[in-house]
């Protein structure tokens, strides 16, 4: 679960990419990649893996034309597929041919209008001020921006980071976020909106999240020696 929350935060960081390239219609820009995986590999620093440099086991996260993932335990037999390494045996796998749905884009969208990227109106979105700076941005400063307008614009993030800031060891326990959501969400919807919150906190470099531990955690570069 905690894999496949991870490459969606990847992939959907991709999609937001692709969607503000293409509302920035930025005359100067050369036009995005074919595929929202390949974006999102390259935004991520992903690199691509060799077919023959792939093990013959591990998990493979299969992203089809519907934006939906599947977890594979080895390799597929296309090697016309391009497939990025993201870490500890895990492989993000573009099996889209350079296609996703647009039906499949309004999480995206809701995603950017919560963030003051962009503006989302009879189902058109056009792109914000803000959003055009953060096209235009190299990724660490994308970094910044997202994790400014999360803690801005998310109550459930902002009241992490203030927990994190009262506690002398920067750290706390996830489990009474996620207690907080389920007063009013079902287990399965508190724990997803919790798992993109933390993903969201970690792109931004607001928060970091030990998995070993369930601890939330400031960032190593605020943690005290």
């Amino acid at each position: 679960m905690k894999s496949l929350v991870k490459t969606s935060s990847l992939v959907l960081t991709g999609a937001a990419l692709m969607a503000l390239d293409a509302s920035a219609q930025l005359n100067d820009s050369p036009p995005p990649p074919d595929s929202v995986v390949q974006l999102t590999a390259e935004t991520q620093g992903l690199n691509l893996v060799a077919p023959s440099d792939l093990p013959e086991d591990g998990t493979f996260w299969m992203v089809t034309t519907n934006g939906l993932m599947a977890p594979w335990p080895c390799p597929p037999r296309n090697p016309d597929m391009p497939i990025y390494g993201i870490a500890d045996g895990q492989f993000l796998v573009d099996a889209t041919g350079g296609k996703i749905s647009t039906e499949d884009q309004e999480p995206v969208a809701d995603a950017l209008a919560l963030l003051d990227l962009a503006h989302l109106a009879g189902g058109d979105l056009s792109i914000t001020a803000l959003g055009q700076r953060y096209v235009a941005a190299e990724f660490a400063e994308r970094q910044t921006m997202f994790g400014q307008q999360l803690l801005a614009r998310v109550p459930l993030a902002a009241h992490i980071r203030h927990s994190l800031l009262q506690e002398p060891s920067g750290e706390v326990p996830l489990k009474p976020f996620l207690d907080l959501l389920s007063e009013t969400l079902s287990a399965e919807e508190a724990q997803s909106v919790l798992d993109v919150v933390i993903e969201w906190g970690r792109h931004g470099e607001v928060y970091a999240y030990n998995y070993n531990t369930d601890m939330i955690q400031l960032p190593e570069s605020e943690q005290a020696d």
